[in-house]
């Protein structure tokens, strides 16, 4: 079911929200954050809404950004009210940022 669900845009599962539907509740939240003026954000979410924020901001389908690693971030830039994906799927290395040996 999860192949079909990243496919088609009015599958749901068990009768939630169809993709399109999930698109435009990121959307309108995103759009909130947008118009805060903040002039650099971070947006905390599971793959799911990260792809259909993806999607609304830059047109990228979901199918194409299907394989999305757990724990992992994108980053946007967003000029003009439209959205350019410099980075996809960066995973942080935890021991970069490490102060100690445990």
């Amino acid at each position: 079911e999860y192949a079909n669900a990243v496919r088609t845009r009015d599958f749901s599962f068990f009768g939630g929200e169809t993709l399109e539907e999930h698109k435009a509740r990121a959307r309108r939240a995103i759009d909130k954050v947008l118009a805060s003026g903040g002039e650099t954000v971070a947006v905390v979410s599971h793959g799911g809404t990260i792809r259909v924020l993806l999607w609304a901001l830059t047109g990228i389908e979901p199918s194409a950004t299907a394989l999305l690693p757990n724990c992992s971030y994108a980053v946007v830039e967003i000029k003009n009210g439209k959205g350019m994906l410099k980075q996809f799927g960066l995973v942080p290395d935890p021991a970069a940022n490490a102060t100690e040996a445990y």
